[in-house]
Parts: C-alpha cells; structure tokens; sequence
C-alpha cells in the first residue's frame, strides 16, 4: 500500500500552507503585511478549497460487505458486544496486566478511550493494547484543540472560541488534517471532536470557550471544516454534545443538565450545526447526558432516550454512521443507573458504542442477558456491530494498527507550534476596550504585572511571563497567592503604589465538575479597587471574553480565550503590538454593551504607536 506516513509528513511540513495562500491571507502575520487580515471577505464560499472525503453513506452502507459480514458471522455474541464497549485507559497509571484480567481475556472491547499522559506512553500503551487484540481496537482521544488537549507537550491550538474569534474557515480545514496526522502517528484513529455546542448561556461551567461561539450558523461552519479535515486526514470525528450542551448553567460531570427552549428554538439553535455536519457526512456523533425540554425530556437524558437518539438523529436527520455515548461514567448517569441498567438503556436507544462505561463487565453481563432473554434481538447488536467494523476497514486498521516507533520519535522533536496554530492564535487575539495612550506596550517603560488565577495548574502561564519579560527587561511579575492573607493584601498595596499603569494577568480554566468559571469575588474587587484608586489597568484575559463584565471600568481588555501555548506567545507578541490585531467576539458579553462581532483593529505601525505612547508618559 502507499505509505500515508511520508504524505503526513509532507503535510505537517507546511508545503500545503501554499495552497492556503490563495484563499487567506498568509499562515500568520510574519511583520511585513500592514493590513488587518481579510479571511472571509464577503461572498466567499465557505467551503471552496476543501478536499471532500468519501459519503458517511458509502462507509456505512447496508449493501453486502463480503469482508464485514464474514467476519461478523465469525464472531460470538459477547465478542460483538465487547464491541460496543469502549473502556476508560490512562497510559502510565495502568499496566496491560490490569487491563489484560478485566477486559482482553474474556471481554475483548471493540476499542477504549484514552486520557492524558505522555506522548510516549500514550504510544506504548496504545501499541501493547493493539498487540493484545484479535480484532483491531479503535483507540479514542479527546483531542478537540489538537493533542496537547491530553498530553502534555504536544502540538498545541487555540480553543475553539479563539478559532470563532478568528473565523480563518481553511486554516481549521488544515489544523483539522494536521491534528489527524498527529493521531495516526501515535494511534489514535477517533477524535471525540469538534465540539458544536453553542455557547448562548455565559454561565455555561463546561462547554464555555470548547465552543466556537453563540452564532449557530458560524459554529455548524467550522464544525465541518474541523469535521471534514479530521476526515480527510483519515481519523473519525466525532460531532458532540448531541443535540446540544451550550444552553445549561449545570456540567453534566455532576448531574442532568436540561437545555431550556420551545421545539422552534431548540431547532432553530442547538439543533442546526449538528443538522448541518450530518448533511455535510460526518462519520460519528456523540451524544450527550442531556435532558431537552423542548421534547419534554427534562428527566431523562438524551443518551438513554430512543426518541432523542432513534427517533431524532437516526430517523429524522437521516444519520448513518456510529453513535456513541459521552462517557458513562459522569455524574449525569452514574449518579441514577447502575452501570448495566445505563448500559441496556442506551443500546435500547439505538446507540452504537458505549464510552468509558464505571463497569465494562456489569455492562457487558447485562446487554447479553437481555439479547438472551430476547427483549434485545441479536439483530439490533449486529446493526451496531457492522458499523463499527465499517468504520474500522474504512480507517485501515484491518491492514495496519498503528505506525512504526519511528514515526513516534520524530514527532516528540517537533515544536509544540506549527504555523497554522501560530496564525490561529495571532488572528484570534481580540482587543475589546482600549487606551492608545497606554496600549501596545512599550519595549522600555516600567511595569508592575499582576498574575491573578483561579487555580494552580497553568504551565503555559510560565512561557507566557518569561515571553513578555524577554521583550521588555523593566516589566515586574507579582503573582498574587490562590488564598491571600494580611501581608498578601499588603504587600499587593505596597505594590501597586508607584504604578499609573498596571497590567492585570487573569486566568480561568474549565474545570471538571466544579460548576463554576469565574474568579472569587474577593479578587474581582481587588482588580477593581486598582481602577477606583486612579490606576489604568490593562486586563489580560486568559480566559474566556465574558470575564470583562466583572471588570467593566479597566482602561484595556483583550483576550486569548484560554492559556494554550500557541494563544500565550500569540497574546505575549501581539500586547506589545508585534502583530495587527483583528479578532472579533464569537459571543455577547452579557452585562456590558459589548456584542457578538465586536473587536478592535488594531494595525501594527510600531512607529507611530510606539511615539505616541513614548510622548504621552
């Protein structure tokens, strides 16, 4: 066969940026373009310059497949179920004989879903559990932002509200081809992405900035081209949260989140960019543990529901490809089913591949005992079945598991940034309220920095100070502590004193089944006590956009939308006006006048910027 590794490569090398050039202007503002960057001048099909990939029709067809249905006829009825179970595996934290005891010797899962480690461990482990197997495992990962999603290290993008922000349609279609080239070298032939959640509750605790916007029509638009790169790049993707996760103010890692709305504003909203990937063959949807008023759904997640899953996205939208659950082990089902009752009730909703599953035993025992009891025909778990071995040959896995080690080593000496996350990130970047007197920085001028945080785990924060206090040798970081006492409070007065200016670092991160997105209010007022004191604050939000509404009077805003590496160096240039900064808000701040489609541009003419900041201090 032709090796699709030496194509990759030539891929990640960035000789396919050249044909990008046609259709946008530049793979990143390299300093010598003075206009703000125009990706998607009016007019412009949204879609032209993509490589479509084969019909979900043509991979999942119900014609005969001499290969698929002999093998199927081979099979036992608990090695087809094993298929439909996806069990929960993090590299380096298990070993293949833990593994081995719970699933391989009796059970034999159709694939697992992979969490963070490194990127050689992932690859080990991915490789031993293939080894292990008589049918090729279908190996999943959470790589919605590229790998370092998971591990550590890897090639990094923006969030998807920075890639909303930034609105470069062919520049997804790369990364999305790049993040699958990726993937492939290290195993992983599902990626659990894109995310088509529309973010219209700013309240939302875990869709947030995974989200390309508020806009249903911009967020189904990047949805296919990150769906359609994935594809291309020959991974599965994987369209989630089926039907829709933005519209909740509840992370359904802790319980039932309801998505609120009339049948017409479900339609017209959560439902339209999954309508719209499905036209467009999307190859897998996720769907996720949610209860949807607008069907009278409120107690019952949509993962369980044979009208939500059968019903809506099998008959109704016409979906042929794989149906998968989010992972069962969340809240919003454990909390209310056993792990075989959820199990049973999800293959009974027509789903197709059950993730992560808190027992793959209990769920396995349960599914066979009502195929054997009829209330389940076999015919049902062979429907499922034949997708998942469709979806198997079409990926090649029949011919090949995994890539040589090889390939693994070169891809751990590759930079953590490529041009297309570089120039994702440095056209994300989205300047909302500004001071010319005081903002670009300058290269000379004193600084006091403030670093204020909800949490402690941000390692791009490092790469960030050490990026600004490289170009200006004057600029002073003071990190304030996560729970500050008296001489924290004053020292931060002591501080701040001798400053006019004050540059503000916040940083907030999504986190897992805590429900919460903002920072404590007692350091909100700190920020805001600055303002009231006569200082000019320049906020930095590293972080989602809605942040400003807490901090309304601060002379300066701009945001990077989160703290990946490719969004920290682009936030560390652009502040000191390195790059044009032309990023426009994907969402409405609620609370302020601030609405979708804001921004300011901000051209990069050093020298005219750099005298009137020079003259005003």
């Amino acid at each position: 066969m032709i090796s699709k590794f030496n194509f990759f490569r030539f891929v990640r090398s960035g000789a396919l940026c050249v044909s990008l050039l046609l259709f946008v202007s530049g793979c990143g503002d390299t300093g010598t373009d003075e206009s703000i960057p125009q990706v998607n001048p009016a007019g412009d099909d949204y879609f032209s310059g993509i490589t479509d990939t084969t019909s979900a029709d043509v991979v999942f067809s119900d014609a005969p497949d001499h290969f698929v249905d002999s093998l199927l006829k081979t099979m036992t009825l608990e090695e087809k179920i094993g298929q439909m179970l996806f069990p929960a595996v993090q590299p380096g934290r298990q070993t293949l004989d833990e593994l081995d005891s719970k699933h391989f010797k009796k059970y034999k899962p159709g694939g697992f879903v992979l969490f963070g480690s490194s990127l050689i461990k992932t690859a080990n482990m991915i490789r031993e559990l293939q080894d292990e197997s008589e049918i090729p495992l279908l190996i999943s990962e959470d790589f919605e932002r590229g790998l370092a999603m998971r591990i550590p290290g890897a090639k990094s993008y923006p969030f998807n509200m920075a890639i909303g922000a930034a609105d470069a349609p062919l520049l997804v279609y790369e990364m999305g081809k790049r993040i699958a080239a990726d993937s492939k070298i290290i195993g992983v032939h599902w990626n659990l992405a894109p995310v088509l959640d529309i973010n219209n509750n700013s309240e939302n605790p875990i869709i947030n900035v995974r989200s390309f916007g508020e806009d249903p029509e911009q967020v189904a638009n990047l949805g296919i081209m990150m769906m359609k790169g994935l594809q291309a790049g020959g991974v599965l993707s994987s369209l989630k949260h089926f039907p829709g996760h933005g519209n909740s103010s509840v992370d359904s890692h802790t319980d039932l989140a309801v998505i609120k709305g009339s049948k017409e504003e479900f339609e017209r909203n959560e439902l339209f960019p999954f309508k719209k990937n499905i036209d467009k063959d999307a190859f897998s949807v996720m769907v996720g543990h949610l209860g949807i008023e607008a069907y009278n759904l409120q107690d019952t997640p949509a993962t369980l529901s044979h009208r939500i899953v059968t019903g809506l996205l099998r008959d109704e939208l016409k979906f042929k490809g794989i149906i998968n659950t989010d992972a069962m082990s969340m809240k919003a089902i454990s909390k209310y089913h056993s792990p075989g009752e959820a199990a049973v009730l999800a293959v009974n909703a027509g789903v197709d591949v059950i993730m992560t599953p808190l027992s793959t035993i209990e769920s396995l025992n349960a599914i066979l005992k009502e195929v054997s009891s009829g209330r389940i025909s076999e015919a049902r778990i062979n429907q499922s079945v034949r997708r998942i071995l469709q979806a198997k040959k079409w990926l090649g896995l029949f011919r090949q598991r995994y890539a040589p080690m090889s390939e693994v080593e070169k891809l751990m000496k590759e930079e953590p940034l490529d041009e297309i996350g570089r120039d994702l990130a440095i056209r994300s970047i989205t300047l909302v309220k500004n001071d010319p007197l005081i903002f670009p920085l300058d290269k000379k001028s004193k600084y006091l920095h403030i670093v204020i945080k909800d949490g402690k785990d941000f390692p791009n924060e490092k790469v960030f100070i050490e990026e600004i206090e490289k170009r200006n040798k004057n600029i002073e970081t003071w990190q304030l502590p996560q729970n500050p006492d008296k001489t924290d409070l004053t020292t931060f007065k002591e501080k701040t004193e001798n400053f006019k200016t004050i540059i503000v670092s916040i940083y907030l991160q999504i986190r897992n089944s805590t429900g919460r997105i903002n920072l404590d209010q007692n350091k909100v007022e700190l920020v805001n006590s600055l303002v009231r004191n006569g200082k000019k604050v320049i906020l930095l939000a590293h972080s989602h956009p809605y942040a400003l509404k807490h901090f309304p009077d601060v002379a300066v805003f701009i945001t990077n939308y989160g703290a990946e590496f490719a969004s920290e160096m682009a936030m560390a240039a652009s502040v000191f006006g390195e790059h044009n900064i032309s990023g426009k808000l994907p969402v409405t701040i609620k609370g302020t006048n601030f609405k979708k489609g804001d921004g300011i541009d901000l051209l990069k003419e050093k020298g005219k910027l750099q005298a009137l900041i020079k003259n005003s201090r």
